[in-house]
């Protein structure tokens, strides 16, 4: 049977000035780092696929873990359903 291809992408954040409305500018969120996205077969006949990726980030600010992994759930689960929607098409 053919191989089924593995996709990587490697990306970097940019420092940006742009903040949301009403945010205190001399607050620091965070900072991130390098970052890589990788998606390979988790089955033989490509039906599924596991998606992978691993950032380097620095939180500031003293927020709860919990807080911070039900929000990056969150994001991830919204970044698939959105990327499905977008492959469907």
């Amino acid at each position: 049977s053919p191989s089924i291809p593995e996709y990587s992408g490697y990306f970097m954040s940019v420092d940006s000035h742009l903040l949301p409305p009403n945010t205190n500018k001399k607050i620091v969120r965070g900072s991130n780092g390098p970052s890589i996205m990788r998606v390979y077969p988790a089955s033989d006949d490509g039906s599924s696929a596991t998606l992978e990726w691993i950032m380097q980030t620095d939180l500031k600010g003293g927020l709860p873990k919990r807080v911070v992994q039900a929000n990056m759930l969150t994001f991830f689960v919204n970044n698939m359903t959105r990327l499905r929607a977008y492959l469907a098409r």
